[in-house]
């Protein structure tokens, strides 16, 4: 399996403000180069959370080159293998802000998720890349570097095709999967959309992402009357964190919300009825009340 596994850090919360960024090839399974740059967001400030997460600071970059230089580089490094990520929404949309940020053109790079690969696949209580590394036996003692969160990925990604003995191409037709395009179409399953109602539709704003909310990354779903938010408005602002609205109950389900004018009702909606057979056969679905859900806004 050839691909190259690609991670990002960014200065504050706009995802265009890359200033690092780390790639690492495979062919055949196997590591067959490294690249690594710091990178000058040209950004009016870094904020201290994100400092804090990766320990890059603004005199770190200061002499450093800009998107367009590094991603001179970086397109040669890539050549036309697929990219992969560990929850590529964050990774691809960074890129794709930082292209449009400087007016570049956005190469149509394919690219998939180990992430979502993880939670296809695998029963975990975390599927965050220190826990899917630590599950295979890989090194995550540096987390947050841009180039070992990229080794990381790469190697996860790995284990999963070698362990189900497939292919990219065999698990999407397998998991029912489309390969996504850098500023195009993501990485998803081909019939989510057409199963989606008017009314579910959400906007994605990269820039309002929450990395650090206990609710980013999460696949949430919601039944039954919700009393203290619009259904809409709920589904937008999970989407807004960086968490993935479901109309319906799947295996991927980290949360379930119950509308409270439910709560007072004797009747379990169908979605409960499933989430805790699920839980009964070993998922990890939390299953949580209108009122909780609003306190973890």
């Amino acid at each position: 399996m050839n691909y190259v596994a690609v991670d990002l850090e960014t200065a504050n919360g706009s995802r265009s403000s890359i200033c690092s960024i780390g790639l690492v090839k495979f062919k055949d399974g196997e590591i067959i180069d490294e690249y690594y740059s710091l990178v000058n967001p040209e950004v009016e400030y870094f904020a201290r959370m994100n400092i804090n997460i990766h320990g890059i600071m603004e005199a770190d970059v200061v002499d450093q080159p800009n998107f367009p230089q590094v991603m001179k580089e970086v397109e040669d490094f890539i050549e036309n293998y697929p990219l992969v990520a560990h929850f590529s929404q964050f990774d691809m949309h960074a890129l794709e802000d930082a292209y449009k940020k400087y007016g570049m053109e956005i190469p149509p790079f394919k690219y998939f998720c180990s992430f979502r690969l993880s939670k296809q696949l695998y029963k975990m209580s975390s599927y965050r890349l220190p826990a899917m590394s630590a599950y295979f036996g890989i090194d995550n003692s540096n987390h947050h570097n841009a180039l070992a969160d990229a080794r990381m990925s790469g190697l996860i990604a790995h284990h999963i095709f070698e362990q189900h003995g497939m292919d990219l191409d065999a698990f999407n037709e397998k998991h029912n999967y489309d390969i996504g395009t850098l500023g195009g179409r993501g990485f998803r399953k081909k019939d989510s959309r057409s199963r989606r109602s008017k009314t579910d539709e959400v906007s994605v704003d990269k820039t309002k992402f929450k990395p650090d909310h206990r609710l980013y990354g999460k696949y949430v779903c919601f039944t039954g009357a919700l009393s203290q938010i619009k259904r809409a408005a709920a589904a937008q602002s999970v989407t807004d964190i960086g968490a993935v609205y479901e109309k319906s109950i799947s295996r991927h389900t980290d949360y379930l919300v119950v509308g409270d004018k439910t709560q007072r009702g004797t009747k379990q909606s169908n979605k409960t009825k499933q989430a805790l057979e699920m839980i009964s056969n070993g998922h990890n679905i939390r299953i949580i009340s209108e009122g909780e859900f609003m306190e973890l806004l």
